[in-house]
């Protein structure tokens, strides 16, 4: 992806950490272990800066596309955030995390449009 300007890297891990209790800040100066230490809720290479994952901001940021659809468990995207590891695990007939969630890839791109 790109990065910089208005739509500078933002981690995306929330309260989430590693296996050792390390969020993404750990990572900054220790990017050698990018994914080392990931676990069910974390995934530094998706969730941190550091690793080329995190979340881009600005106008163009990734909006999901799911609405209000639901994986089998009845879960949105959100439940996807910090559980990437499940991405398309539970897709059905109207949900779809790797079309539809931006923790997944997907989504939509925002912006002026």
């Amino acid at each position: 992806g790109e990065s910089g300007g208005a739509g500078a890297c933002q981690d995306s891990a929330g309260s989430a950490t590693d296996r050792g209790g390390d969020g993404c800040d750990w990572y900054e100066i220790r990017t050698i272990f990018c994914g080392s230490y990931d676990d069910y809720d974390f995934s530094a290479a998706d969730m941190c800066c550091a690793c080329q994952g995190g979340e881009s901001g600005g106008a163009g940021a990734c909006q999901d596309s799911a609405g209000s659809a639901t994986d089998r468990g009845g879960d949105g995207c959100d439940w996807y955030e910090i559980r990437t590891i499940f991405c398309g695990s539970y897709d059905d007939y109207d949900f779809s995390a790797a079309d539809m969630c931006c923790a997944c890839q997907g989504g939509e791109s925002g912006g002026a449009g």
